[in-house]
């Protein structure tokens, strides 16, 4: 059974580092949100992907935005609403390093359950869509109107790995009700020029 792990960008893992083959252009579209019309419904461009549970979602509005259009994605206010994770996905080879890049916040305002993050993620997933590994930006864990750079260098791309995701990440802790809200921005995704290999070290 493949296990999913969790790895901290901020952290490195000592192991061995996989060598990449060739792998075609990796690169976000509409990173910035001003493809898409910023009307209060999802992103229109056609570059992100829906993914939330029940009453959580994310939208385009220029409020969202760091300059011009940004994404506000929010939880719903039942504790079965936890997460909104908006997302662009692209084919990925085995051993493919990358660098990831984004902008968040919290909005002026709304609200925020205690224990709540936002953050961006990688994830690499096999042909079934089975996520092998997740690398995590710095999490925004508590409310600010300020705007956050987060940049990750993910570990090498896995065996197995056919896909990566790129995903802009809000959730709050299992169980609690009400909304928290977050703004993300100026996302990017690009093959890494120099890696700093990180690896999965096995238990």
């Amino acid at each position: 059974m493949r296990r999913k792990i969790m790895i901290n960008a901020a952290v490195f893992l000592s192991g061995v580092a996989l060598m990449a083959e060739p792998t075609s252009t990796i690169e976000l579209r509409d990173g910035q949100f001003e493809e898409s019309t910023p009307n209060g419904s999802f992103p229109s461009s056609g570059a992100w992907q829906r993914s939330w549970l029940g009453e959580a979602g994310a939208v385009c509005t220029t409020t969202a935005g760091r300059s011009g259009n940004g994404l506000w994605a929010y939880t719903g206010p039942n504790s079965s609403d936890q997460w909104s994770a908006t997302y662009q996905e692209f084919t990925c080879p085995p051993g493919t390093v990358l660098r990831a890049e984004g902008w968040v916040r919290t909005p002026p305002g709304e609200e925020w359950v205690k224990g709540s993050k936002a953050e961006f993620q990688v994830r690499f997933l096999d042909g079934n869509g089975n996520e092998l590994a997740t690398v995590a930006s710095e999490p925004l864990s508590t409310p600010s109107t300020d705007w956050q750079r987060r940049v990750l260098v993910t570990c090498p791309a896995p065996i197995g790995t056919v896909r990566v995701r790129y995903v802009c990440y809000l959730e709050k802790p299992s169980g609690e009700v009400g909304h928290s809200v977050a703004n993300f921005d100026d996302c990017s995704l690009r093959l890494q020029e120099e890696p700093h290999f990180q690896t999965v070290k096995s238990p």
